[in-house]
């Protein structure tokens, strides 16, 4: 789930709703179409997600629908749940498919003992891995506007708010071609002059 979050930018909700029959293997896609909010009580509420431009399909990555793939085939063959809670001893063996994994149990059983191990900022929390995928995708050049839709914004405001630290690096990409663009204008100009020179000569 994790590999997949920051690979897609679905929040913690959205990728704990997933069932099967959002995920397109032959078309290499997911659809996020509901949302999961964990109350005080840790009942399940299946909520829609945030806001109309939330449900949105999601292109996969090759890595991702190989976990996927491998995931399902790990799982009993009637779970409908990509991500399933887990009951028994303290690390969650016993796989149960009634409901989602929940929040709590995630971060307990899965993200803090993997950050300890990896010698991480325990304070990482699922939701980084969101961020996690707008610095992949800026990294890459992805336009602020891709990102936006990718993540389910409702504008590319809320977008460029939240992630504007992530995107200093691009604007000094930005200011460096532009400044190559100068110097070949300078070029252009020096030339079309030489030229003028001669014709006049």
């Amino acid at each position: 789930m994790i590999p997949l979050m920051a690979y897609t930018g679905l929040r913690s909700g959205e990728a704990r709703a997933l069932t099967w029959e959002d995920i397109d293997f032959e078309n290499g896609t997911l659809t996020v179409n509901k949302s999961i909010d964990d109350d005080n009580d840790m009942k399940i509420n299946y909520d829609d997600p945030k806001t109309n431009t939330s449900i949105r399909t999601v292109n996969l990555t090759e890595m991702n629908i190989k976990r996927l793939i491998n995931q399902k085939a790990n799982l009993p063959a009637d779970c409908v749940y990509v991500f399933p809670n887990q009951k028994g001893n303290q690390n969650g063996t016993q796989i149960s498919c009634t409901n989602p994994i929940r929040a709590r149990n995630l971060k307990r059983r899965a993200l803090k003992p993997a950050l300890e191990r990896l010698g991480y900022d325990s304070r990482i929390s699922l939701h980084d891995f969101r961020h996690t995928s707008v610095y992949l995708a800026v990294k890459q050049g992805v336009s602020m506007v891709k990102i936006q839709k990718r993540l389910g914004h409702k504008s590319i405001m809320i977008t460029a708010d939240t992630y504007s630290e992530l995107f200093d690096d691009v604007d000094q990409d930005v200011a460096k071609a532009l400044n190559e663009l100068d110097k070949l204008a300078e070029q252009g100009n020096s030339l079309d002059l030489a030229e003028q020179d001669t014709k006049e000569a």
